[in-house]
């Protein structure tokens, strides 16, 4: 399924003098067994599980061999989270599915038919959203309820931080909960763009958006827009423990540690990358040709930067829907 809510990178570089001390890191490209196109990723403190087209599962301990898991399901899995020692898959059709270490995976029944796009873990419980502002809990990743949603807009990404989680998708839209289960209430984004992640760390929330725009708030309820310079597409992004990772068209990815100010890493010359997880010492980007693994960069020295204008000029490109 194509759509045509692609995103445009935000900044990737600042004046010269920024980024002199920056040092670019090419990315090795791992592809995964019969180059399943993959559309998400997750790390437990052990191994990384991947997620994909018809049900494809993999497993990484390194993020450079990985290993088919049984497959559970022939639908299309879109997100997946770890929390409390198990992992949580979900997708097309409602499709949830769970594995453990010691358990395997298993296919769980669907609350309805919309597509889930996305899931995390926090507060001790899984937030599962997609279509239709779709909203699941489960507080142990095998039984699942809805939850009241505030929104029929397509939801897309969801994270928790801050004692709060966050989802982000189409025209904009921005909903939150004080605790996954209470009430969750629509905040103002100032954009009509179709947010397409969002990820919280450092104290801050960032969402990007298709046109040049990033969108950061220190509450999940307050936010603000900063402009981006850069003609890149960026489809997915993280924390990793100390910086949020960007990842996006041909390979493209970025760092930053306040969702304001991005340094590029080296392009690897891979396909479009629509998913990223890891930590400080290793990040993998998952996306149409596999995996690609993103060795990390040194910390970058704090320099003074000079803002340039807002740009006010959207763009749109298509990509393969997530």
């Amino acid at each position: 399924m194509k759509n045509r809510c692609a995103l445009k990178g935000v900044r990737m570089g600042t004046k010269p003098l920024a980024v002199l001390s920056i040092v670019l890191i090419a990315a090795v490209q791992v592809h995964a067994s019969e180059e399943s196109r993959l559309t998400a990723i997750a790390r437990s403190s052990s191994h990384f599980v991947a997620v994909g087209r018809d049900g494809a599962i993999l497993r990484s301990e390194d993020g450079r061999a990985w290993s088919n898991q049984p497959a559970v399901t022939q639908a299309h899995l879109r997100g997946v989270a770890f929390g409390d020692g198990r992992f949580v898959a979900v997708g097309d059709a409602g499709t949830l599915v769970t594995g453990t270490d010691t358990a395997g995976w298993q296919r769980l029944d669907p609350l309805d038919s919309n597509t889930l796009r996305q899931v995390t873990f926090g507060r001790g419980q899984f937030i599962a959203v997609g279509d239709s502002g779709t909203i699941l809990s489960s507080m142990d990743g095998l039984h699942w309820r809805r939850l009241r949603s505030t929104t029929t807009a397509k939801l897309r990404s969801v994270v928790y931080g801050s004692g709060r989680f966050v989802a982000v998708g189409e025209g904009g839209i921005i909903v939150t909960s004080s605790g996954g289960y209470k009430a969750w209430s629509c905040v103002n984004s100032g954009t009509e763009s179709c947010l397409r992640g969002v990820a919280y760390g450092n104290g801050v929330f960032v969402a990007v958006a298709p046109n040049r725009a990033v969108f950061t708030s220190g509450d999940g309820l307050r936010w603000s827009r900063h402009s981006a310079t850069d003609d890149a597409y960026l489809y997915a992004l993280c924390f990793n423990g100390r910086e949020f990772v960007a990842v996006g068209c041909t390979g493209r990815a970025a760092w930053s540690s306040d969702g304001q100010i991005w340094r590029p890493i080296e392009k690897a010359g891979c396909g479009d990358l629509v998913g990223v997880a890891g930590t400080t010492e290793r990040m993998v980007g998952v996306g149409g040709t596999g995996t690609t693994l993103f060795p990390s960069p040194e910390p970058a020295v704090p320099v003074l930067t000079l803002k340039t204008p807002k740009s006010r000029i959207d763009g749109s490109r298509e990509f393969l829907d997530k």
